[in-house]
């Protein structure tokens, strides 16, 4: 299986499933350095949050300061990536190092944030005890940026997670994670959660 995973990151480097599944099978056999050192190097070709989300995994039961330091090695590759200050943020977050969670935003806030970056912000104000902020940056949700989703090229339908086939129209390798026209519905939300970084979910 490990042999399977790693051709496929071989053949698409830019795909996130192929390192996740790697990376997990490297671990669950005790190869934890080498499962993080491919996860930093998918990171570099193809920042994506579930190789974050993949990490946070791996890491499990570490203290959350050193899992923050785990995830500024991780993005060194691409640290100017939005998906760098949304990891960086996320894992600062969980180690309630505001300050820190809210530096990592900051060159990001444009004037149409994503609502990925609204919803990190409004949850380090709240961490804070800054509530009257935290309800204003939750207030601009409704107008932010479209966050990236896994969209079907062939039927324009989303998906939670990447998969060979489509959910709903079953067409073969149409999935690509991109931000879609409108932002999502309310009834989209399950799918919004999964776009967030894992600590903005909770």
């Amino acid at each position: 299986a490990l042999k399977l995973a790693e051709s496929a990151i071989d053949l698409a480097p830019e795909l996130p499933a192929a390192a996740v599944l790697a990376a997990g099978l490297l671990g669950a056999g005790g190869k934890q350095g080498k499962a993080v050192r491919l996860l930093e190097k998918a990171w570099a070709a193809h920042p994506h949050p579930v190789l974050a989300e993949c990490l946070k995994d791996l890491s499990r039961g570490e203290d959350s300061v050193r899992y923050v330091l785990a995830v500024e090695r991780l993005v060194a590759g691409r640290p100017d990536d939005l998906e760098s200050h949304l990891a960086v943020a996320g894992a600062a977050l969980d180690a309630r190092l505001w300050g820190k969670a809210r530096s990592a935003l900051e060159s990001v806030l444009a004037d149409r944030p994503q609502a990925r970056v609204l919803a990190l912000m409004a949850a380090i104000d709240e961490g804070e005890g800054r509530l009257q902020e935290s309800v204003a940056w939750i207030r601009r949700l409704a107008s932010a940026q479209p966050d990236p989703v896994w969209l079907c090229a062939a039927c324009g339908a989303m998906a939670g997670e990447w998969t060979s086939t489509c959910p709903a129209c079953r067409s073969f390798d149409r999935l690509s994670w991109r931000a879609p026209e409108h932002a999502l519905q309310l009834g989209d939300s399950s799918l919004a959660a999964r776009a967030l970084p894992a600590s903005s979910s909770a």
